[in-house]
């Protein structure tokens, strides 16, 4: 499969989340001088508040006194709280105000950010199933295709292979045939010489069977070797699926991920298919029609090679 591009791609992410991360940090630096300037503007009021509240003080002891001058300190007092509740609601209205501006402009940058997506339509998704469920339809039909043209080659190998090993014995019989009437003119079938001339045609006989052998399986595993089959293009439906994913964000990423699901990949076939294993009359299991026979030693039989159609030669 291809790697995600686009907004799908690694580098896109990485730079979006270093994106996000400044802009935190922006804001995060701007509410922390807004507190330091809140708390350096408290701090300037607090002389005011205590030069404030000495005056009052001063007339409160004066007020002992005269009546008219603990009145005049009263009405300082109730002014100077009037002023300092004022300015401590203004203080926390302007800090409200600052907050809520930069929530604001927080959360429009990270919109901005953020990619948008439009929801993804039922027809899309419909449209996407059709694609897959004709994918694997063409694919099943060329996986079939494929492999019935695949076991033909094999089957006309097996019955060539055959074929040659019948003609090859039965040259071998006729010429031991040949032999065994030409001693029997000249009075020597009961000798010595009968079994020597004999035994030379069968080594010619096995000989020529050992030839077509190794022949076959040169033709067989070429066959296996060259074995391309064709299927349909599947980069052509990623490629339609992938930008499906990119154009519907979320949901079109999580039906992308459900149809790539359901698409049939590969050819499952074997490099060495099971119907080279086959049975001879004798009812015994035929060796691999890509291997000689070989026989143990001590088992006291002559090796032999499958020649395949149940043939051993």
């Amino acid at each position: 499969m291809a790697k995600p591009q686009g907004i799908f791609s690694p580098a896109y992410k990485a730079r979006q989340i270093a994106k996000t991360k400044a802009s935190r940090a922006r804001v995060a630096k701007a509410v922390q001088q807004q507190e330091i300037g809140r708390i350096n503007a408290q701090q300037r009021v607090k002389p005011q508040q205590a030069s404030r509240s000495s005056f009052a003080d001063e007339y409160g002891i004066l007020g002992s006194e005269t009546s008219g001058t603990s009145q005049a300190a009263r009405q300082a007092i109730a002014q100077s709280a009037e002023e300092r509740a004022f300015s401590e609601r203004q203080s926390s209205a302007d800090r409200a105000y600052r907050t809520q501006a930069a929530t604001t402009a927080f959360e429009r940058q990270k919109e901005l950010l953020e990619p948008q997506y439009t929801p993804l339509p039922q027809e899309a998704i419909g449209g996407v199933e059709r694609l897959v469920e004709e994918y694997n339809k063409a694919f099943g039909e060329a996986k079939g295709a494929n492999e019935a043209r695949y076991q033909q080659l094999l089957g006309i190998t097996d019955e060539t292979t055959g074929q040659r090993a019948a003609d090859i014995r039965s040259r071998s019989l006729e010429e031991r045939s040949d032999l065994e009437q030409g001693l029997a003119r000249t009075g020597l079938s009961n000798t010595t010489v009968s079994p020597t001339l004999t035994a030379g045609s069968r080594r010619r006989e096995e000989s020529s069977l050992n030839r077509l052998a190794d022949q076959m399986q040169g033709t067989k595993l070429g066959i296996i070797e060259r074995r391309e089959d064709q299927y349909p293009d599947l980069s052509a439906l990623q490629s339609s699926l992938s930008y499906l994913g990119e154009g519907y964000g979320g949901a079109g990423i999580s039906t992308l991920f459900s149809a790539l699901g359901g698409i049939n990949q590969g050819t499952s076939v074997d490099p060495i298919p099971g119907n080279f294993q086959t049975t001879p009359p004798g009812g015994q299991a035929a060796p691999s029609q890509t291997q000689a026979q070989i026989l143990p030693a001590s088992s006291g039989q002559k090796p032999q090679r499958y020649l395949g159609s149940g043939v051993y030669g």
